[in-house]
């Protein structure tokens, strides 16, 4: 495991995945830009515990288009016994046609063994209205396929929404809140909900620290999984631009 985070730590720049919330890091730069983060947590003594997340967001801004790709790993282990492996992966793109209101069309993987989930995949679209700078709503629908551990599948059509709120409280410090809402087309009472905070504080143009909290909640997981999980991050970020 320490040659594993050694290799993490050498090849940072190209293989990070991102801890942060999807649209709290919509860049206004045009062209290319993007960023990596990286947390970790170790503990030595009674206990041996290692955490990490590794991130990568790519942005691409051009005319009205907007594209990004983010990617997570999140990995934990305990006296050297795994209790925490997730992975993420999201792409997609928007085109604002009429200034404040747009499309988008999106597809996203995961698993997370701990929840018993093998693969979700989702592939969808919807509308993107941002009526104020500081405020973006999307409404869409999508397809929704999950592969649990033993073995059983599920395709489920779901409406998709969000609401996300991004200020900046001072020119170093920036404060964004997004709340996802997702109920199943043919059952009301299947939905799930995700909200994720972020507080981001500049130390330069290069470099900052985010504090994340995560809530998700599910009302239909898997069998022995609770519904609701929570979790508190501190990341490190590096920004960048592609030429």
């Amino acid at each position: 495991m320490k040659h594993l985070i050694f290799i993490v730590l050498i090849l940072f720049p190209f293989i990070c995945f991102s801890q942060v919330n999807m649209e709290s890091q919509r860049s206004d730069k045009k062209g290319f830009s993007g960023n990596n983060t990286l947390g970790i947590d170790l503990f030595k003594g009674n206990v041996e515990v290692l955490t990490y997340n590794l991130g990568l967001r790519i942005d691409h801004k051009k005319g009205i288009h907007y594209t990004f790709l983010q990617a997570l790993h999140e990995y934990g282990e305990e006296n050297g016994i795994e209790f925490q492996d997730v992975g993420f992966g999201h792409l997609r793109w928007t085109a604002m046609w009429f200034n404040r209101i747009g499309s988008e069309l999106f597809t996203q993987f995961q698993y997370d063994d701990f929840k018993l989930l093998r693969l979700r995949q989702l592939n969808g679209l919807g509308v993107r209205i941002v009526p104020h700078k500081i405020l973006a709503i999307g409404v869409g629908a999508m397809s929704d396929y999950e592969k649990l551990e033993d073995n059983n599948t599920d395709l489920i059509p779901r409406s998709t929404n969000y609401i996300n709120i991004s200020k900046s409280i001072n020119d170093k410090a920036k404060l964004s809140l997004v709340t996802y809402y997702q109920p199943s087309l043919v059952d009301m009472t299947d939905y799930r909900i995700l909200v994720e905070s972020n507080l981001e504080f500049s130390m330069n143009k290069r470099f900052s620290l985010i504090n994340a909290f995560i809530y998700a909640y599910d009302t239909r997981p898997p069998e022995n999984v609770l519904k609701d999980d929570m979790k508190i991050n501190v990341s490190f970020k590096i920004n960048w631009g592609l030429k």
